[in-house]
C-alpha cells in the first residue's frame, strides 16, 4: 500500500456486518493503513444506524485515524435473494419487492472532505 497516497476502503453493510474479505483486509493490513491517509465508506440502507455500523465493524484506533467517513446509501432487491433471506426481506419490506435508499448526493462532500484534509496547510487559494 506504500505506494499509494489515500487509501480509499469501502463496504456494502448486510445484517449490519460489512463484507468479510473487507474486514480481514482492514486486521491483516492495520498497520500499512495506520500509515497512509485513509477515508471509510460504507453503502446500506440503515443510515441511522450508521455510527453504530462504523463502530460494530472497524477497530477504533482505525476509525479515529480516518480523515473521513462516509455513508451512500443502498438497495434492497428482494428477488435476488433466496429462501429464508427472502422471506425475512418480504416480511420487512411489508410485500414491496425493492427497497432504494441510495444517497448518491453524499459522495461528492466525501470527495470534497477528503481532498481538503489532504491538502498541504501552507497552501493557499489562486
Amino acid at each position: 500500500l506504500e505506494q499509494y497516497d489515500l487509501i480509499i476502503v469501502g463496504s456494502a453493510v448486510y445484517a449490519s456486518r460489512i463484507s468479510s474479505s473487507v474486514k480481514k483486509f482492514c486486521k491483516l493490513r492495520n498497520e500499512e493503513l495506520l500509515s497512509r491517509p485513509l477515508a471509510l465508506f460504507m453503502c446500506g440502507t440503515g443510515e441511522e444506524l450508521q455510527d453504530k455500523f462504523y463502530t460494530k465493524n472497524y477497530n477504533p484506533t482505525l476509525l479515529n485515524h480516518a480523515l473521513e467517513k462516509g455513508w451512500f446509501g443502498g438497495v434492497i432487491e428482494v428477488d435476488k435473494h433466496k429462501n429464508i433471506t427472502k422471506f425475512v426481506l418480504s416480511r420487512i419490506l411489508k410485500g414491496e419487492k425493492e427497497l432504494h435508499v441510495e444517497k448518491l448526493e453524499n459522495v461528492d462532500p466525501f470527495v470534497k472532505a477528503i481532498q481538503k484534509k489532504l491538502k498541504p496547510k501552507n497552501q493557499t487559494k489562486k
